[in-house]
């Protein structure tokens, strides 16, 4: 290591490593509150039955295929 040392700034590392690990901490906290004490928004109606479908495109008829995607939100 080198011996050269910075004015005003701590010699060892686990002050600096001390200091950040706080300040995160401090930040999680406070984005923890706000996201707890923030008012919540009404749900919104979600569509039961939804279809998607694509243009018709001319395609040889072996290379027609139906593809069904269903899903719920639980």
């Amino acid at each position: 290591m080198s011996s050269y040392k910075f004015d005003g700034l701590p010699t060892n590392s686990s002050s600096v490593a001390s200091v950040v690990t706080l300040a995160v901490c401090a930040w999680f906290w406070v984005a923890g509150a706000a996201m707890i004490v923030s008012p919540h928004s009404a749900p919104v109606a979600v569509p039961t039955h939804v279809v998607y479908s694509a243009p018709a495109v001319a395609i040889e008829p072996e290379a027609r295929l139906l593809i069904v995607v269903e899903g719920s939100r639980v």
